[in-house]
Order: C-alpha cells, then structure tokens, then sequence
C-alpha cells in the first residue's frame, strides 16, 4: 500500500496523507509564526520583506508547477477532464491569485516608498503615477495570466516542447516538489486565517459555510493540478477530507483566540 501511494497516479493522494500530517504534527506551529511575522511585519523591513517573498511565493509556485507538470500528465492521460465543474474554479483561483498579490504588492511598497508615503499626497496613494498605474494594472494582470495557465494545464498539447526535459520525470518531479510546497504555505495561512473563525462565527452552521469557502479559495486551487487526474475516484474526495479534517475540527471544537 504504502508504495502504490508513491506511484504517479496517486500523487494527488499522496498530497492529501502529507498534507493530514502536516496539519496534525506542525499546522499550529506554522500558523503561529506566519502570525508572528506577519505582526512584526508592522515594523520590520526584514520581516516585510519575508511577507512579500511568501505572497510572491503562494502565488508563482503553483502555475511553475503546473507548467512543469503539464507534458507527463498528458502523456499519462489524453484527456485531463476529470474536474466537476473543474473550469468554474476558474474565478476561484483568480481571486485567491488576486488576494496574495495585493498582499506582495503592499508589503513591497512599504519597503521602497515607507509605510507614510500616502501621507505626502493625497492622489495615487502617495505613490509616484507611473508605480500607482503599473501596480493597478499589473496585479490584475498577473491574476489572469495565472490562471490563464492553470486553463492551460488542461489543454492537450499540440506542438513540440521547447525542452525535452519538460517531459521528463524530473521536471515533473520538481513540479510536484513546487506544488507540495505551496500547499503548505496555503495550509499555514488558512490555520491562520481560522484561528478567529469560532469567535466571528458561534453557530456551527456559520463556520462550516465558513469552512467550506475557505477551502475553494484555499485548498482546491492547489490541489486542481491532481484533481485532473485523479478527480473521477471517490476515494480521492474521502481523502481531500482526511487531509482537512483536523483543520474543520478545530474550528468546530475549539474556542477563538
């Protein structure tokens, strides 16, 4: 059993067991310093600038490793179609790209220009127009182009590859490594992001809604790439629920900060 986890078909499943275990052995010490950082981000450049480089980080590690998987996962399967409603997480997958770019780009401005640079005019939020404009078109921009490569992902490809090396197991393999990164990071935040959730929300009902919307900005954009897969198997959603379960217990069980 254990090594039929390790093969490819089971990547996905693979995930979800590293990602149950992460969330019951380390997820509280993870979410507790990205808590810290992010307070002493308030008044320290190094530490705004570990901020930015994990935004950066939850946002360029997915589509790498998606392009990095794409050749082999369409040689295993001709069609990677095995998504319900697999294209409608489209707008999903923007908005989380949205969120963590914005966070990027904040914490990238108060490095250059200081936290009191809207103090010096009124107009562009303090910033210089040309870096006001660039940033608003450009966050944007980004976000599509992200998730134009997740659409991407799943289209058979009809021309020669660039490198050869694009279709070997190696670069697939550092695609996964990408990916299982950046999961982790999405879990460190979401841990964060729940900690407060039993004291916003008191009725059980508001925090499994919670819960639930949670895991379509956070846990399924990054899972998608197995998900194409892997998505026709019913044990992988049993899994997807093993994996998160420690996190939806908390918030049922546990008292707010």
């Amino acid at each position: 059993m254990i090594r039929k986890l390790f093969e490819r078909a089971n990547r996905g499943i693979l995930l979800d067991v590293f990602v149950f275990v992460v969330n019951v052995v380390l997820m509280t010490i993870l979410s507790r310093q990205l808590s810290n950082l992010f307070h002493q981000a308030n008044a320290d450049s190094l530490a705004q600038a570990a901020v930015a480089a994990f935004c950066l980080a939850l946002v360029f590690l997915q589509p790498v490793g998606g392009l990095l998987k794409r050749r082999r996962a369409h040689l295993r399967r001709t069609e990677l179609d095995h998504v319900p409603v697999g294209r409608l997480i489209l707008p999903a997958y923007f908005l989380s790209q949205l969120v963590f770019l914005i966070g990027a780009s904040g914490q990238i401005v108060d490095l250059v220009f200081g936290r009191n640079s809207e103090a010096n005019s009124a107009d562009y939020f303090g910033l210089p127009p040309g870096v006001f404009a660039l940033l608003f078109l450009g966050i944007p921009a980004l976000a599509i182009a992200n998730t134009f490569i997740l659409w991407f992902y799943f289209l058979p490809p009809k021309h020669k590859t660039v490198s050869p090396w694009l279709e070997s197991p190696q670069a697939e393999l550092l695609g996964d490594t990408l990916l299982f990164l950046n999961i982790i990071g999405f879990q460190a935040f979401w841990g964060l992001l729940m900690t407060d959730l039993p004291h916003d929300y008191p009725t059980i009902s508001g925090r499994i809604s919670m819960f639930v919307f949670a895991a379509l900005l956070i846990y399924i954009p990054p899972r998608i790439f197995y998900l194409a897969e892997d998505g026709h198997r019913p044990v992988v959603w049993l899994t997807m629920l093993l994996a998160n379960s420690p996190v939806l217990v908390r918030i049922l069980f546990v008292k707010g900060a």
